[in-house]
């Protein structure tokens, strides 16, 4: 059979148009895509199908419950596609700004009726934002730009002001593309007046939205100016002291800046246990970023005496010099026997194909055993199974049996009968128990104390 397009090319024009046409009648959702599609060649086409769409947008009052909100959000996704198109034209500038402004509007009314759980909605008026940044610096530079006699820094503004959903968020931050070096200077000036006036009527702003308002505007200026003194400015105006949180997000945006070494000097010190692995991966990846491959090698070798973890083995192995790599992984199994986490002593050498070491550490356990989840087990007995160490395994699934009995759990019962079986067939194996009672009487112990279990009994006979 011939591909789908062949075919189609083959069928007479106004055939293919006629069944289009009445494809639109019978489905609504492909109206606006078969119009568009018409007026391919038409920007104002375009510019007043679209038009009528937003519009219809801010004249709904029907609320858009979450199971409806994907076709809806569908329906937007198409709407911004199409402006993006509009927009990537560079045709029409005011025309294509006036719609994408008009389509930002909407956006009060839209979140008044649609429950956007899933944020979808909220991300496409992102991307609405950066297309009003590149639609309004096209009108800028268009050659009929003095007729519009629009104050850009001041349209910016209006939209901060108008932010209630959070849809400008990163207006400020995208308008290098828009606004001149003097112009988001003169911004700069005055948000860090509004802070320090902030600051000064503290007592009066009741839940202290003002700071922080001119400290995010700041910092999207300097963001723009590709700044670091004015970030490092936006924040240390808003705070004296500066939390471990707010070191590091001064951090990430000095490092997209390009600036890894300034970022390096937030993230010094000792930091509280639950932040620490954030400075240490903000750490890593500022010292890859300056080329700093000393301090980079040091970070990743105190990272894994701290954790020898496989992941932080084959980090440090990555930026080592190769004379020390078969040193790290000799030593590797002995500091893996260090880890302090049951669980991830365990996967570390099974990673490591230390076979007999993690079966020892399984055999000599005791209760840190039952401290594993509920799936690590089963991964561990395959693979001791696997390996020839029918002990190890045997005890994996004897910990699964007990707890899915012990705390008579039914639905799990058809997975109990299953490691039962797992059990009798591994005993014959198993030549040494190591102190541990034998299968014999591990059943005999199972039957006393679950004997009255007869959906487990059952499941159980099933199985045989």
């Amino acid at each position: 059979m011939k591909p789908l397009f062949e075919q189609l090319m083959q069928l007479d024009k106004a055939e293919l148009v006629e069944f289009i046409v009445q494809l639109q009648a019978e489905n609504r959702d492909l109206d606006h895509r078969i119009e568009l599609l018409a007026n391919k060649h038409s920007v104002a086409g375009q510019v007043a199908l679209i038009k009528k769409q937003v519009q219809s947008l801010k004249r709904s009052q029907r609320f858009i419950s979450y199971r409806e909100a994907g076709t809806f959000t569908n329906e937007i996704s198409a709407m911004v596609a199409a402006m993006a198109e509009l927009v990537e034209s560079k045709l029409e500038a005011k025309a294509v700004f006036s719609l994408v402004d008009s389509f930002m509007q909407s956006h009060g009314k839209v979140y008044e009726r649609v429950d956007d759980s899933s944020g979808y909605i909220g991300e496409l008026y992102h991307q609405g934002c950066d297309l009003w940044i590149k639609a309004a610096s096209q009108l800028r530079q268009s050659p009929n730009a003095k007729r519009t006699s629009l104050d850009w820094q001041q349209e910016v503004l209006k939209r901060l002001e108008d932010n209630g959903y959070a849809v400008w968020d990163y207006l400020l931050q995208n308008s290098a593309l828009l606004l001149t070096d003097t112009e988001l200077k003169q911004l700069a000036w005055r948000f860090e007046n509004d802070m320090r006036e902030a600051n000064l009527n503290k007592q009066e702003d009741k839940f202290g939205l003002a700071p922080i308002k001119a400290r995010l505007r700041l910092e999207g200026v300097a963001i723009a100016l590709q700044d670091p003194d004015l970030l490092e400015k936006s924040m240390t105006l808003y705070q004296d002291e500066i939390n471990e949180l707010q070191k590091a997000h001064l951090a990430k945006e000095l490092l997209d800046l390009g600036f890894p070494q300034r970022a390096v000097t937030w993230l010094q010190g000792e930091w509280k246990s639950f932040h620490q692995s954030e400075q240490l991966r903000l750490l890593d990846t500022c010292y890859q970023a300056a080329g700093d491959s000393r301090a980079l090698i040091k970070l990743r070798q105190d990272r894994y005496q701290a954790e020898p973890s496989m992941a932080n083995l084959a980090a440090l192995i990555e930026v080592s010099d190769p004379q020390d790599v078969a040193s790290l992984q000799q030593g590797a199994v002995a500091n893996a026997k260090k880890i302090g986490v049951f669980s991830n002593r365990i996967d570390t050498l099974l990673k490591l194909q230390a076979w007999q070491e993690a079966s020892e550490q399984i055999v000599t356990a005791g209760d840190e055993l039952q401290t594993a989840g509920y799936y690590e087990p089963v991964e561990w007995a395959k693979q001791f199974t696997k390996q020839d160490f029918p002990l190890a395994a045997s005890l994996c699934y004897r910990m699964l049996l007990d707890d899915i009995l012990s705390s008579a759990r039914s639905k799990a019962y058809h997975h109990g009968a299953r490691y039962l079986q797992k059990l009798i067939k591994l005993s014959p194996d198993v030549k040494d128990y190591q102190g541990h009672i034998d299968h014999h009487y591990y059943l005999e112990k199972v039957k006393q104390r679950h004997g009255r279990k007869k959906a487990f009994w059952a499941k159980v006979d099933a199985s045989n």
